[in-house]
């Protein structure tokens, strides 16, 4: 039972070790990826455009006033990174999930050691008891013969 137990743990590490893998290439793939100047430029020109019609059409529909407040923040303050995000966040996001998925590794693996410890003395204990059920049926068997 506890060999089959310690089987699964060490495939549920595996799995957590190829997740790990997965998400530190992840990771470096998207910070490698390469955006020309003018590609990014064309699409903070396209999302620039797109937020001042989002804020035009609220304006409109009365649910922004001029110089009023939207997301707890006036709008003229409102900048392109605060609604469309970045880059920069995702790369933090698979950091913090690269770290998650590292702790959890370790923690599985000490649990491992730790029950292997343990698993090794309780064998080390039923090999003592069965040597000493050993030496009492010999006395026994000894006694009886003579």
């Amino acid at each position: 039972k506890q060999q089959q137990e310690n089987k699964e743990l060490l495939n549920e590490i595996e799995i957590l070790k190829q997740q790990l893998a997965d998400k530190n290439r992840e990771l470096n793939d998207y910070k490698n990826t390469e955006v020309s100047e003018q590609e990014e430029a064309e699409f903070k020109q396209k999302a620039t455009e797109r937020i001042h019609q989002m804020l035009v059409e609220m304006r409109n529909r009365n649910e922004i006033k001029e110089g009023g407040e939207i997301f707890g923040r006036p709008t003229k303050d409102i900048i392109l990174k605060d609604i469309i995000g970045g880059k920069d966040e995702r790369i933090k996001e698979l950091e913090v999930k690269v770290e998650e998925l590292e702790e959890k590794v370790e923690g599985l693996e000490d649990n491992l050691e730790m029950e292997c410890e343990e698993a090794e003395k309780a064998l080390n204990a039923a090999m003592k008891w069965r040597e000493c059920q050993i030496k009492v049926v010999r006395s026994i068997y000894v006694s009886r013969e003579k």
